[in-house]
């Protein structure tokens, strides 16, 4: 049966962006059997386009019902998700709910971000006359109750990474018996203590005790909560960001991260790498004594899930993702946002290397996780749900 189940995976993305989704796939088709190895990417014609721009946006449009017609022949077509890649999720501009009506293929879905696990459910409906007309626009000539609901229920399956992420789908009508939940994949983060010396010495990090922070520097990130426990912190910590600014917005706010360090005294402990290939980022990851997960808002992570398969301890500041990773056995602590004191004083147990019984235990229960849900069993389970599906 599996070796007839010809299964492609579908991401949208700029040509040559950096994408986090993209990568996922790449990884999970790379490991999958050849009949599901294969990943399509569909490239919107420009990075993002409002709809008071109709002409450019119905150029958009024709463009991505195009591409829906050139996806290779499969027995099922398995779309990683991410809104923000498919032009939002306002009415007419929304280029997935055109991919998924045109799409004649069998749809199943991996939800990495969507408005709903952000509690944002203003587009659910028209509310307002513009809305309506430009639903007609979009080619709808009745509008569903709610038009994120009747996405999600076009496909045949869907695939989240925690189960707070199926409690809310089902709480706004998913049914429950099509949801399946299947965290985050760990990533092999290898490098050799020669990597390792030569990322060091890139970026003056010898040493150094060195609390890390992975992936695109975004504002939901919080990264000023770390700025603002540095002073009090030993003058031989700093803080590694191993990534950089992704678009205009995350260039601004990275400023203001450098301005609020240089106030604070600390711009030489703060270090931003800007993106790194996958070898340099293992070795920096291998590099840390501690990873921090400040996030003021998250769904799923795939930087904090490469954290875990480094091994270091991570703390993360508490929301309902890291509550459940910490749960479900991952070397992380969930920390307090409002007790300052508390995490200053955990983060100089984790670097205090005299004192490593914490970290040490940490760095074993994220060898245990990362062995449970590796690429390999994850991409096992996803390609027998194809099964399932079909």
């Amino acid at each position: 049966m599996m070796g007839s189940i010809r299964t492609i995976q579908v991401v949208a993305a700029g040509e040559n962006q950096h994408c986090g989704v993209k990568d996922y796939a790449l990884h999970l088709a790379a490991t999958m059997s050849q009949e599901s190895s294969r990943v399509v990417t569909i490239t919107p014609s420009a990075a993002r386009v409002t709809r008071d721009r109709i002409a450019q946006l119905k150029d958009m449009r024709k463009d991505i019902s195009r591409q829906v017609l050139a996806l290779p022949q499969a027995s099922l077509v398995h779309v990683q998700y991410a809104d923000f890649s498919w032009n939002g999720t306002r009415i007419c501009e929304d280029l997935y709910e055109l991919f998924s009506r045109k799409c004649r293929i069998p749809l199943v879905l991996t939800v990495h971000e969507h408005p709903w696990l952000r509690a944002e459910h203003e587009t659910d409906k028209a509310r307002t006359l513009a809305d309506r007309a430009f639903a007609l626009i979009a080619g709808y000539r009745r509008l569903p109750s709610s038009i994120s609901l009747e996405i999600l229920r076009r496909h045949r399956a869907i695939h989240v990474h925690h189960a707070w992420h199926k409690a809310l789908l089902v709480s706004s009508g998913v049914p429950a018996s099509i949801i399946r939940v299947e965290p985050n994949f760990i990533p092999d983060c290898k490098a050799s203590p020669d990597q390792i010396a030569v990322f060091k010495r890139r970026f003056e990090l010898d040493g150094k005790r060195i609390i890390a922070a992975a992936g695109f520097v975004f504002e939901r990130k919080r990264y000023e909560r770390l700025l603002d426990l540095l002073p009090d912190l030993p003058s031989d910590t700093v803080l590694c960001v191993l990534g950089g600014a992704n678009g205009r917005p995350s260039e601004q706010y990275l400023a203001t991260l450098n301005d609020r360090a240089k106030a604070l005294g600390v711009s030489s402990r703060f270090v931003v790498t800007g993106y790194l290939p996958e070898a340099e980022m293992n070795a920096g990851l291998q590099a840390a004594d501690v990873f921090a997960a400040p996030y003021g808002e998250v769904t799923s992570s795939g930087s904090v899930a490469r954290c875990i398969g480094s091994g270091a301890p991570i703390v993360a500041w508490k929301c309902q993702t890291f509550d459940e990773l910490e749960a479900n056995g991952a070397g992380l602590v969930v920390v307090d946002p409002e007790d300052r004191e508390a995490i200053r004083h955990l983060v100089l147990k984790l670097l205090d290397r005299k004192e490593s019984g914490v970290a040490s235990g940490l760095r074993q229960k994220n060898a245990s996780y990362a062995g449970r849900w590796s690429l390999s069993n994850v991409a096992r389970e996803i390609q027998a749900w194809y099964g399932e599906c079909v």
